[in-house]
C-alpha cells in the first residue's frame, strides 16, 4: 500500500499472467512467455526465408559425411568422394587430408640405393561415404568401395587402419554419428539400417532387450551389491544379423543422443516433408513423427522437408533412463535456413511449434551440419560457418487477456476470477504497469466492475485512456523494475480509472503489434480504493452536482498521485541508509557520509558489499590484512563475507610478503616465486663463528679466488693490484664492497655463495647507520674504546670519529681480526643492514591465469599497485609482482601453500605459446590410456573385422 493506505492488487509471474500450475501460455493465447525477465508479449512465430524462384532442393546426393574435432578442425569428404578435405582453425582455404594415393609408401618410389618394382602397382579406388570425429579423438571414415571403415588417431597422426567388411555382407555407409560414450553410429541409406561401433571399435550385436546383457563398472562398492549397467557385448565378426533395420524409407542422416538413443531424419521428396524416427539398437521408441504440421505463424502449417539433422543435448544430460531433453536442428532441404526445435523425448507435439529463432544459411552446400562445442556449422563451398540466429522477429499483431487468471477463491473458471476491492462500491483508482510499449504497438485497457461476480459477467467493458510513460519512474519508493528491454519506451505506464466502481474488477488488456515489434509487460498493479482529495479536504457542496463531482474527482487524483509520490519516498526513506536497498544511484551519496570515494572499477554489487562491511574495512585499514582484502575485493569475482573469516585459506589468492621476515628464509617460501634470496641473521648450521676470528674468511676468500682465476697473474691484472700469490697475507676479505669494478664483483659473488650466513652489501653510504648502530649498543665513546681495546691515539675521542678512525682505517683494509670489533660488525651486516633495507616494505603477490592475456595480466598488476597505494600505510613502500601458482618448484609446503589435487592455474604446455616454466608438458596420452586402440603400437587380433588390414 501507498502513504495513503491505498492497497493495490498485483499481477506477477507466470501463475498470475496465464493461471496457477501454468506450465507454459495455453496455446491459443496468442502469447509467450520470456523467463529472463519475467515477461508476456505477443507470441513470436518463425520467420521463413522465401525461397527465389526457380532454386532446386538439395538432395540425398549433395550429402558428405563431415565432422569437427575439439581443436576446431573440420574433415569432411570431396565431391568425388576420393579425398578426404581439411580446414584448420582459423584457415581459410581447404586443405588435402588423405586419399588412396597416400598409401603409396616413399619406399616404394624410384631412388637411388633403394629397392622397388619396375612398374608401380596402381593405386586402388577408395570411395568414401560418411565421417566422425569420436569423442577419444579418433576420426571415423566409411569407405564404400572396398566396403568398411578407415580408422585414423587425431592424436598420434599416422597411416589409418582399414576394417573391412566380409563381402557376404551388405554395407554402404552414408552418415556417421559419434555417440557419448566413444563409438559411433554409422547410417547404411542405401540398405535402410544402421549398424553400431563401440569404443574398441567393435560391431554391436542388437538385442531386442538390451537390459538382458549386463556388465559391471570397474568400480564397485565395498561389502555391497554390484551395479551393473545394461551394455552389447561386441562380437569379434560381422554379420548381417548385427544391422539394424529401420522403417524410414529415404534414411538421409542420423544423430546420437546421450542415453544411447539415435533419431534419424527420414526425408521423402515425393510427399515434400520429413519424418523423425528415434531407436534404441532394434527397438523403435517413437515415431514415425511428421514434419508436415510445423507452426510457422502462417495461415497454413509448413512442411519440412530436411536435409541433415543435429542434436544438441540440455545441460545435465547423461546416460540415464530419463527423459532426453536437447535443441535439435534440421536444416531445410532448400538451403536457406535451418529450424530448431525443444526436442524432449517424452513430448510427442515438440515438432509441431519450433524455436521461434531465426537461422538463416548462406549458400548452403548441403554438405551436413556439424555439432561442436559452440553449437552447430554448417557448409558453404570449401569453408564452414557457425548457425547463429539473426533478429528477424516476427510477432503476432492482435491479442486480448482477460486478467485475473486466479484469486482469492481459487476459482477454476478464469472467467469467475476477479480482483476483490474489499469493499461495496470500491472506487478502483489507478493501473500501472511495468514493461516496455515501443513505437507502432500499443496496450489498449478495459475494464469492468461489480459489487458481485454473478453481476460482474453481464457488464459492459468500458474503455479505459491510454497509458503515459511516467517519467519520474515506478511508483513505488526506490523501485526498479528489472526489464530486459532498454528503450525510451521502457519504465512503468499509467492510467486513471474512468468509472470502475464496484467491489470485483476485471481488467482486459489488448496488445497491438505491427508484426515486427511487440509490446512486453512485466508487471500490473491495480490500485484501490482511491483516495479521494475531494472528499477528505473540500467542503461537501463541491459534491452536490454527480457529474462535476466525476470530473472534479478525477481531477484531483493527477496532483494526488503525483504528492503521494513523494510522501512515500519520506515514509521508505530509510531504504537509502540500507546498503542492501539503496538505489545504485544513491550509493555515492550514502559512501559520502563517511567519506568514501568508490574506485571506479568497481561494480555495484562491490559497492553495496563495501558499505555493509565498512566498519570492517576500517578496523583493518592500513594493515596487510586490509590491503589483502580491498585488494581481493577488487580481483575476485564474487567477494563475500569470506574475506573476513580468518580460517579461510586462500590457497590462490593475494597475499603480501613483508620483507623483514624474510631474514631467515628466501621471499618465495612467504608466497613470493621471485624473490629468491635470504637477507637474514647468521645460520645455526654455520661453519663458522665470530669466535674464530676473521683469519678463516680470509682464507675462504683465498680459495675462492684461485678457483676464480687460473693464476695471480690474471687476478693482479683483473685487480690492479701486486700480489705475490694466492696466499699473500695482503689479500684479504673486504668488509666493505670495494670500489674497483672487478674486485666487487668477486666479493659479491663470494658472499652469497661462499658464506654460511647472511652479508649483507655494505657500501659507505651505510656509515652513518654504522655510527648510529655502536652509538645506540654503547652509548658512552669510553665504553666503546673498552669493548675495543683502542688506547693512546687510537682511541676515540668522539662517536664522530667513527668514519675516520674505524670505518676508513680498519674497515676499508678489511675485515677485524677479531674480538668484539669482529661480533659487532658480522652483527651490523647480517642483521642491521638486512633489517632496515627490509623494513617498511612489502611485496604484493596477485594470482593470475595462465590463460590470461598479457593485457588482462597487465590490468590486475596495475588495479592492485593502485589500491595498495591508497590503502598502504605512508611511510611504507611495495613492489606488486604476479604469480600462476602457490606451488614452488624444489619446495613443497603441504597446509601452507601447496594444493593437493588439480588446479586451474595449471594448463598444458602449447608449443611456441607457453613458457615451459608457467606449464607442463602433457602427459602420455592417447598411448597410456587404457584400451584405446592405437595406430602403429597395437596388432588387430585374428579373427577380429574379417578381411581387416592396415593400410
Amino acid at each position: 500500500m501507498d502513504a495513503n493506505q491505498t492497497r493495490f492488487q498485483l499481477v506477477f509471474g507466470k501463475n498470475d499472467w496465464f493461471g496457477p500450475e501454468s506450465g507454459s501460455p495455453p496455446a491459443d493465447a496468442g502469447l509467450e512467455w520470456r523467463a529472463s525477465d519475467s515477461t508476456v508479449a505477443l507470441r513470436q512465430s518463425v520467420f521463413v526465408f522465401p525461397p527465389v524462384p526457380g532454386t532446386a532442393a538439395l538432395t540425398a546426393a549433395d550429402r558428405r559425411g563431415a565432422a569437427q574435432d575439439q581443436y576446431g578442425n573440420y574433415y569432411w569428404v570431396s565431391p568425388a568422394q576420393d579425398e578426404l578435405l581439411f580446414l584448420g582453425a582459423g584457415q581459410q582455404s581447404a586443405q588435402h587430408f588423405w586419399s588412396a594415393k597416400d598409401q603409396v609408401s616413399s619406399s616404394t618410389q624410384n631412388g637411388f640405393g633403394v629397392f622397388s618394382p619396375l612398374a608401380a602397382e596402381p593405386v586402388p579406388q577408395v570411395l568414401f561415404g560418411g565421417l566422425a570425429v569420436t569423442a577419444d579423438h579418433y576420426l571415423l571414415v566409411g569407405t564404400l568401395e572396398p566396403a568398411g571403415l578407415l580408422l585414423f588417431d587425431l592424436y598420434t597422426g599416422g597411416a589409418p587402419m582399414q576394417f573391412r567388411w566380409p563381402a557376404n555382407v551388405a554395407f554402404a555407409p552414408f552418415d556417421i554419428a559419434a555417440s557419448a560414450d566413444g563409438g559411433a553410429w554409422i547410417l547404411d541409406w542405401e540398405n535402410r539400417r544402421y549398424w553400431g561401433i563401440d569404443p574398441h571399435f567393435h560391431v554391436l550385436e542388437p538385442l531386442s532387450n538390451p537390459a538382458e546383457a549386463h556388465r559391471p563398472p570397474d568400480f564397485q562398492p565395498v561389502g555391497g551389491t554390484a551395479n551393473k549397467r545394461p551394455s552389447c557385448e561386441p562380437q569379434d565378426h560381422v554379420s548381417d544379423g548385427q544391422a539394424m533395420p529401420i522403417a524410414a524409407l529415404s534414411p538421409i542422416g542420423i544423430a546420437a543422443l546421450p542415453d544411447g538413443s539415435v533419431l534419424i531424419l527420414d526425408s521423402l521428396p515425393t510427399p515434400g516433408y520429413s519424418q523423425i524416427y528415434r531407436y534404441r539398437l532394434t527397438n523403435l521408441l517413437s515415431g514415425p513423427i511428421a514434419l508436415n504440421q510445423v507452426d510457422v505463424g502462417q495461415a497454413a502449417p509448413y512442411a519440412l522437408l530436411g536435409q541433415d539433422l543435429a542434436f544438441v543435448p540440455a545441460a545435465g544430460q547423461a546416460n540415464s533412463g530419463a527423459a532426453v531433453r536437447g535443441t535439435l536442428y534440421i536444416a531445410d532441404s532448400l538451403g536457406l535456413q535451418t529450424f530448431s526445435f525443444n526436442y524432449d523425448s517424452n513430448d510427442p507435439t515438440w515438432a509441431i511449434e519450433p524455436n521461434p529463432q531465426f537461422f538463416p544459411m548462406l549458400r548452403f552446400g548441403g554438405k551436413a551440419l556439424v555439432t561442436n562445442a559452440a553449437g552447430v556449422s554448417y557448409d558453404f563451398d570449401q569453408r564452414w560457418a557457425s548457425l547463429v540466429a539473426q533478429p528477424r522477429a516476427r510477432f503476432d499483431q492482435q491479442v486480448t487477456w482477460t486478467l485475473p487468471r486466479r484469486d482469492a477463491t481459487f476459482e477454476t473458471d478464469p472467467d469467475s476470477c476477479a480482483f476483490d476491492g474489499r469493499e461495496p462500491g470500491c472506487v478502483w483508482h489507478r493501473l500501472l504497469m511495468d514493461g516496455t510499449i515501443p513505437s507502432g504497438t500499443q496496450v489498449l485497457v478495459e475494464s469492468r466492475a461489480a459489487d458481485s461476480k454473478s453481476a460482474l459477467r453481464a457488464m459492459d467493458w468500458n474503455p479505459e485512456p491510454q497509458p503515459y510513460l511516467r517519467f519520474t519512474g515506478p511508483e513505488l519508493p526506490y523501485y526498479r523494475p528489472a526489464l530486459g528491454c532498454c528503450s525510451n519506451k521502457t519504465g512503468t505506464w499509467e492510467l486513471l480509472f474512468q468509472s470502475a466502481v464496484g467491489r470485483y474488477l476485471q481488467i482486459q488488456l489488448t496488445l497491438v503489434g505491427n508484426g515486427r515489434s511487440t509490446p512486453r509487460l512485466q508487471t500490473l498493479r491495480a490500485y484501490y480504493p482511491r483516495f479521494s482529495y475531494l472528499k477528505k479536504y473540500l467542503p461537501a457542496v463541491y459534491q452536490n452536482d454527480a457529474t462535476s463531482a466525476s470530473f472534479l474527482d478525477r481531477y484531483l487524483a493527477n496532483p494526488e498521485g503525483f504528492f503521494t509520490v513523494l510522501e512515500g519516498r519520506i515514509q521508505q526513506v530509510q531504504e537509502l541508509f540500507d546498503p542492501r536497498t539503496v538505489p545504485a544511484e544513491y550509493l555515492d551519496w550514502l559512501a559520502s557520509w563517511m567519506g568514501i570515494t568508490f574506485d571506479f572499477t568497481w561494480s555495484t554489487e562491490t559497492r553495496r558489499f563495501f558499505l555493509a562491511n565498512a566498519p570492517r574495512f576500517f578496523q583493518s585499514r592500513g594493515t596487510s590484512d586490509g590491503v589483502v582484502r580491498m585488494i581481493r575485493m577488487a580481483l575476485d569475482q564474487c567477494a563475500d563475507a569470506s574475506l573476513f573469516d580468518p580460517a579461510d585459506l586462500q590457497h590462490f589468492s593475494v597475499r603480501i610478503v613483508e620483507n623483514y621476515l624474510l631474514r631467515n628464509a628466501p621471499g618465495v617460501t612467504f608466497g613470493d616465486p621471485t624473490d629468491v634470496q635470504t637477507p637474514g641473521t647468521v645460520s645455526s648450521d654455520a661453519d663458522w663463528t665470530p669466535a674464530q676470528g676473521a683469519a678463516p674468511l680470509d682464507q675462504s676468500y683465498r680459495s675462492y679466488l684461485s678457483g676464480v682465476y687460473v693464476s695471480i697473474s690474471a687476478l693482479n691484472a683483473a685487480y690492479g693490484t701486486g700480489y705475490s700469490g694466492f696466499d699473500d697475507p695482503g689479500l684479504r676479505l673486504p668488509a666493505i664492497q670495494p670500489a674497483q669494478t672487478a674486485q666487487a664483483s668477486d666479493w659479491l659473488a663470494f658472499l652469497s655463495s661462499g658464506l654460511g650466513f647472511t652479508y649483507a652489501a655494505v657500501t659507505s653510504a651505510d656509515e652513518p647507520a654504522y655510527e648510529n648502530f655502536l652509538i645506540s649498543r654503547y652509548g658512552q665513546v669510553s665504553a666503546l674504546n673498552l669493548a675495543y681495546q683502542l688506547t693512546g691515539v687510537a682511541a676515540l675521542p668522539s662517536f664522530a670519529d667513527i668514519q675516520v678512525n674505524l670505518w676508513a682505517a680498519t674497515l676499508a683494509a678489511g675485515l677485524p681480526t677479531g674480538g668484539a670489533f669482529l661480533a659487532d660488525w658480522i652483527l651490523f651486516v647480517s642483521v642491521v643492514i638486512p633489517t632496515s633495507q627490509n623494513a617498511n616494505r612489502f611485496t604484493v603477490v596477485v594470482p593470475v591465469q595462465l590463460t590470461d592475456s598479457l593485457t588482462t595480466q597487465n590490468q590486475r598488476r596495475s588495479l592492485a599497485q593502485r589500491i595498495a597505494q591508497n590503502e598502504k600505510p605512508a611511510h611504507t613502500d611495495f613492489d606488486v609482482k604476479l604469480y600462476w601458482a602457490a606451488f614452488c618448484a624444489g619446495e613443497a609446503r603441504v597446509g601452507m601453500e601447496t594444493v593437493v589435487g588439480p588446479s586451474s592455474r595449471f594448463a598444458a604446455v602449447v608449443l611456441d605459446q607457453n613458457e615451459l616454466a608457467a606449464a607442463y608438458l602433457g602427459f602420455e596420452l592417447p598411448w597410456t590410456v587404457r584400451g584405446r586402440l592405437v595406430t602403429g603400437r597395437d596388432q588387430l587380433r585374428n579373427g577380429n573385422w574379417s578381411g581387416g588390414a592396415v593400410l
